[in-house]
């Protein structure tokens, strides 16, 4: 997390300075590319499967043949 400071912020050890070249959208952008490599380190999940339902097939109702008289 950044903690602002009086002219910049501090990410960790380092201290961005609110400079033209450093805009709030670099801010964000740095922020998830930091947070990407925090994720990297941790073990990956393994995702359950889920199991598929089994569709129920609709009987076919038989036309009743009419009688030619």
């Amino acid at each position: 997390m950044t903690i602002p400071i009086a002219n910049g912020y501090q990410y960790g050890a380092l201290i961005l300075w609110q400079k033209p070249w450093f805009s709030r959208r670099k801010m964000r952008e740095f922020e998830r590319v930091e947070s990407r490599a925090e994720r990297g380190q941790k073990k990956k999940k393994k995702k359950k499967k889920k199991k598929k339902k089994k569709k129920k097939k609709k009987k076919k109702k038989k036309k009743k043949k009419k009688k030619k008289r």
